[in-house]
């Protein structure tokens, strides 16, 4: 089954990060929030997919907020935690032990879970703990 890809989200995402920093007086050494983001492992069609994912991850940085993401250094997923972790950014990987060969070790701290289904309840148990938000995919 080929995959279509719509077209690029518009800048929204900006609106939504000044939303969240506009709460902070002052920024700490340690993230003031965790944000979830279920994204892709594929390359997409359009290069400018990945442009938004490092601008994604530029707005992590410089609001400095913690990712927890899928695990993987491949496609948006890869992108998106690279950019936050080569910025000294926090970053936590959660990957199905099955995926963990095939894509790589990850960025940051990377912890190997049994399936895709434990992979999601520990999302959810992680940014409740951390006080953060869940971004996922339309489709799930």
């Amino acid at each position: 089954m080929t995959q279509k890809w719509l077209k690029p989200p518009d800048r929204s995402l900006n609106k939504i990060f000044l939303h969240l920093s506009s709460k902070q007086s002052t920024m700490a050494s340690t993230p003031t929030r965790t944000i979830c983001v279920f994204c892709g492992s594929t390359d997409p069609s359009s290069p400018e997919y990945f442009e938004q994912a490092e601008e994604l991850g530029r707005a992590f940085l410089a609001n400095n907020f913690a990712l927890v993401y899928g695990g993987g250094t491949l496609g948006l997923m890869g992108v998106l935690a690279r950019t936050i972790h080569e910025g000294g950014g926090s970053v936590t990987g959660i990957i199905p032990e099955p995926l963990y060969e095939f894509s790589g070790t990850g960025f940051g701290k990377v912890e190997r879970v049994k399936d895709m289904h434990t992979k999601k309840a520990r999302f959810n148990e992680l940014v409740r703990v951390l006080s953060g938000y869940i971004v996922y995919d339309v489709a799930d």
